[in-house]
């Protein structure tokens, strides 16, 4: 009795294992990576970086119309990854899945009963020593974008342009390291004589401490032709309801032209710092900021913002008061690319996921200016939040 016994357990337990490795070969096949999987009594867990599809919760709504569960597991827990860092958590009954997908239950009642948190630091060390599949680690890609410089011009040409086409080569060395390199190339300019110069490259490492604190960290060349090092570090209080944020920086006037040459406008170091607040109305999905410090220019201030986001959209109105005057706008950034991309299978080329343009009435003015150091979790980090997450589940039919 007891060998019968031993013998279903095995039977069983191997079960479980090889819906298990199924799943990993369906996410890998979709082109998921840093795969995972744990089996802890009736717990499944599985962890996963998307960077295939251009849009977060795209990439989970497929995660959970494709995942196949084992009959006697109670509880599944998702660990999200970017860059290999765990950023965002989804917990649920496999029941309340099955019944989602067969029109049992609606999105909504399946949102309200799962779990979503920023709280995953329990989850990364479960994953910390399990070697993932398909790592996302020393996969170049060269990335094409579009930016759009403008100015209000006279009756003759009321607004001149300069259309920046800005090819990027891309790569994650390492668990929250990257190295990028971005070339400018003007055309149809009627703003200046300015010609393509490498406008970035840099080397950034993002950190992530427990208790929901990021750190980034670049050096390099930067926008606004800067050659330095900057940071910046977040530190979220109850989800992501509640940031606060530190910036610091020191860069000369350094950049590298179209012949990859040094110029030098101005070799003398340049500190700017700046803290700041931001409060997320979760029903709206809108971001209340204040920040104070030193710009580039050496002005001191104020600017203050309001954000919206409407899944991949983001509207925005600004206000910045410094030492050199006021100026107020808004801006915006919609998607750009296809909705998924070609997997990644050690190289590939794609275009940039969103494009944005901001405006300000004195459309010359460099009150409150700083530099952008490339991408960042920082800076894409939006897309993960909990409720957002939660939403974009609530307002997809997953019936069959």
């Amino acid at each position: 009795m007891n060998k019968k016994l031993f013998v279903l357990l095995i039977a069983f337990f191997g079960l479980i294992k090889l819906s298990a490795q199924r799943n990993i070969e369906i996410l890998e096949e979709i082109g998921f990576e840093n795969l995972a999987e744990i089996t802890e009594a009736d717990h499944y867990y599985l962890c996963y970086e998307n960077n295939r599809y251009r849009y977060e919760g795209d990439a989970l709504i497929a995660l959970l119309t494709v995942i196949e569960l084992p009959e006697k597991i109670n509880k599944v827990s998702l660990l999200i990854y970017n860059r290999g860092l765990g950023i965002t958590m989804v917990a649920f009954s496999p029941n309340d899945l099955k019944a989602l997908r067969k029109g049992n239950i609606s999105s909504e009642i399946f949102t309200q009963k799962a779990h979503f948190s920023f709280n995953v630091d329990k989850l990364v060390d479960k994953f910390e020593s399990l070697k993932k599949t398909n790592s996302s680690y020393l996969k170049p890609e060269i990335i094409f974008g579009l930016n759009l410089d403008y100015a209000l011009g006279n009756f003759d040409n009321s607004i001149r342009q300069k259309i920046n086409i800005q090819p990027e080569l891309f790569a994650v060395l390492g668990k929250g390291a990257t190295i990028s390199g971005r070339y400018t190339i003007p055309t149809f300019n009627e703003i200046d004589q300015e010609k393509d110069y490498l406008q970035i490259a840099r080397i950034t490492q993002d950190i992530r401490w427990k208790d929901d604190v990021f750190l980034n960290l670049n050096f390099g060349f930067f926008t606004r032709k800067r050659y330095g090092f900057s940071s910046r570090i977040d530190r979220y209080l109850g989800s992501e309801k509640l940031k606060l944020r530190f910036d610091f920086g020191i860069t000369r006037s350094i950049h590298l032209d179209n012949n990859l040459d040094l110029v030098i406008r101005n070799n003398i170091n340049t500190f700017n710092m700046a803290g700041g607040v931001t409060y997320r109305w979760n029903k709206y999905d809108t971001d209340f900021s204040l920040r104070y410090g030193s710009y580039l220019l050496g002005d001191t201030g104020f600017k203050a913002s309001l954000k919206r986001q409407f899944d991949e959209i983001f509207v925005g109105l600004f206000i910045n008061k410094t030492s050199f005057g006021q100026i107020a706008g808004f801006n915006f950034q919609i998607p750009l690319s296809f909705k998924r991309h070609m997997k990644n299978n050690g190289f590939r080329v794609r275009s940039k996921d969103f494009f944005a343009l901001s405006y300000n009435y004195r459309y010359d003015s460099d009150l409150a200016s700083e530099y952008f150091t490339g991408s960042s979790i920082l800076n894409q980090i939006r897309e993960y939040y909990p409720e957002v997450l939660r939403k974009k589940i609530r307002k997809y039919s997953f019936a069959e």
